[in-house]
């Protein structure tokens, strides 16, 4: 009961600020978590790597926790996977799963990760993703099983991700930094696989101008409110999603 405390008083609303999104966290995704016992032990292992996080002192405790409720959460995720329909109810526990494990996941590998690097190999593939990138990609197939739920009014708030995604030319935003993006197709233009590197580029680019976005002067405050705290971890994750296949394996 003290973890879920937790998430309630204070790791729900620390993923992201703004009213609209802050309320999905805090409401709307602890609502759904409550209705499925293995996105609730998800819920529980974010809040116990907070804890950790915030008590340097009891970190190792916390996180032996986090990943406790973590495999239990995993193990019930497999067996929603395997049981699913068109359920939307059903449907919205599993994108919700998800989407909190990618935050486990990131923070895992990110902030408590460096901890656990013992050689440089260790430290290498943790920062290029050998582990999380191929996860991460992995969660575009459950996000089109179940379609139905994230269409759904419950997860409206994060709709408007993807709607800013779709719409964004990175040439119309105001980004100076872009301009030293477009030099870098030249290094491939030769190259038998120029055509996934200059998509790649196209993909870096649009990332790139949807972490700036909400931060240039034209920008409309209302949106601002919204968008500013929470757009540099999206971009990333973004890029991920977006990305050619093909590009991955010719990093292996």
């Amino acid at each position: 009961m003290k973890l879920l405390r937790h998430w309630i008083t204070s790791t729900s609303q620390k993923i992201a600020k703004g009213p609209e999104i802050c309320n999905f966290w805090h409401n709307t995704a602890t609502t759904v978590a409550l209705q499925h016992p293995f996105v609730l032990q998800q819920v529980l292992s974010l809040a116990a790597l907070h804890v950790a996080y915030l008590n340097p002192a009891e970190q190792s405790e916390h996180i032996v926790i986090a990943a406790a409720h973590h495999t239990r959460s995993l193990q019930g995720f497999q067996s929603a996977i395997s049981q699913r329909n068109d359920d939307i109810g059903e449907g919205s526990g599993i994108f919700l799963w998800s989407l909190l494990n990618l935050l486990y996941v990131f923070s895992i590998m990110g902030r408590f990760g460096r901890e656990n690097d013992t050689t440089i190999e260790d430290r290498r593939a943790r920062v290029l993703g050998t582990n999380w990138i191929p996860l991460t990609r992995g969660i575009s197939s459950v996000f089109k099983s179940v379609d139905p739920a994230i269409q759904s009014d419950t997860f409206k708030a994060l709709r408007r991700f993807g709607g800013c995604w779709e719409s964004l030319d990175p040439k119309n935003v105001l980004c100076e930094q872009d301009r030293h993006f477009v030099p870098l197709a030249k290094i491939w233009e030769d190259n038998n696989d120029k055509a996934t590197y200059d998509e790649t580029l196209k993909i870096l680019r649009k990332c790139y101008a949807f972490t700036n976005l909400f931060e240039t002067r034209d920008t409309q405050p209302e949106m601002t409110s919204e968008w500013t705290s929470h757009n540099r971890v999206t971009g990333p994750v973004v890029f991920i999603l977006y990305t050619p296949e093909h590009y991955f394996e010719l990093l292996t």
